[in-house]
């Protein structure tokens, strides 16, 4: 039985392919926390009752609100993309 000393380029390789999947993993963690954070912060906005300010049309800041969510919603989907396609790469 041969061992991976033999052959420095596959051993180069396995380590390399190990520190990789580790990488990756640690960073799937990092997104994974963020995309936690997305999360709490959208529904945060839509649990929290909409105070209007004086002189600025209900209709506007609604506006404004809602386009918010959409970025909070867009932003959700990218990462949960992101996530998808990282472990795909990852499957052997």
């Amino acid at each position: 039985m041969t061992s991976d000393s033999n052959y420095p380029l596959i051993s180069l390789v396995s380590g390399q392919t190990f520190r990789l999947r580790k990488v990756l993993l640690f960073e799937e963690e990092k997104i994974n926390t963020l995309l936690g954070r997305l999360c709490q912060s959208r529904q945060r906005l839509l649990d929290t009752p909409r105070v209007y300010e004086p002189g600025i049309s209900k209709e506007k800041q609604d506006a404004v609100i809602d386009a918010a969510i959409e970025n909070y919603d867009r932003a959700i989907n990218d990462l949960k993309a992101i996530i998808r396609r990282r472990r795909m790469r990852l499957v052997p």
